[in-house]
């Protein structure tokens, strides 16, 4: 009864409902077996929902902490703040902080290569670019493969096995001689004529010999 039910699907399911047990938070995250809307709250814009879910759950664990350090995410040529709770005003290299509020600074930071680098001697992870997040295939693709006499395969074993099959056939092309039949035949031919006339020859005679 002292649960809050924050979010539903379209068809009115319960997806997320939260509540309260003791000092704890309790988050009840429902979801399918995969064959509908589940594999959507996995990708953008949905899956946001996932993350402030968990940061709800474990809250800010650094809150009440007079240091912490938070260095968000990096990529290559996009700028990322970086926080610091501190007593006093943090110094660091190519590091400029200025002060948000009580013991809260913040400070920008530009990376411009890829890789492992150290801020605050804490390790930091830069990432590529974000665009090279979403390379996908070239709509173009497609029709320069069958103009080359390809094909173009979606993930699926079963159809390139298939394909293969069919290329491995191979088409034999056989050439037969039937000119010895038509020679044959008329050597038949020739053969009844010669000994129909010789049938007619000798009942000729044979007419000719009781007259």
């Amino acid at each position: 009864p002292t649960a809050t039910l924050l979010v539903t699907t379209t068809g009115a399911d319960p997806l997320l409902t939260v509540w309260r047990y003791g000092l704890g938070r309790v988050i009840a995250y429902s979801l399918d077996d995969g064959s509908l809307w589940g594999p959507a709250m996995l990708q953008k814009p949905d899956s946001a929902l996932l993350v402030r879910m968990v940061n709800w759950a474990i809250a800010d664990p650094e809150r009440k902490q007079p240091f912490f350090v938070d260095i968000p995410i990096m990529r290559v040529d996009e700028p990322a703040i970086i926080t610091v709770k501190s007593e006093s005003t943090p110094v660091a290299p190519d590091l400029s902080f200025f002060k948000e509020k009580n013991n809260l600074y913040k400070a920008y930071y530009l990376p411009y290569e890829q890789g492992l680098i150290r801020l605050l001697e804490q390790p930091v992870a830069v990432n590529y670019k974000k665009e090279y997040e979403y390379v996908g295939v070239s709509p173009q693709l497609e029709r320069v493969v069958q103009l080359s006499g390809g094909t173009l395969f979606e993930p699926d074993a079963g159809a390139i096995v298939e394909e293969i099959k069919n290329r491995s056939r191979r088409e034999i092309v056989t050439f037969r001689e039937y000119a010895w039949l038509a020679v044959c035949a008329a050597l038949v031919v020739y053969l009844i004529e010669v000994i129909m006339r010789k049938i007619l020859e000798v009942r000729m005679r044979q007419r000719q010999a009781t007259r």
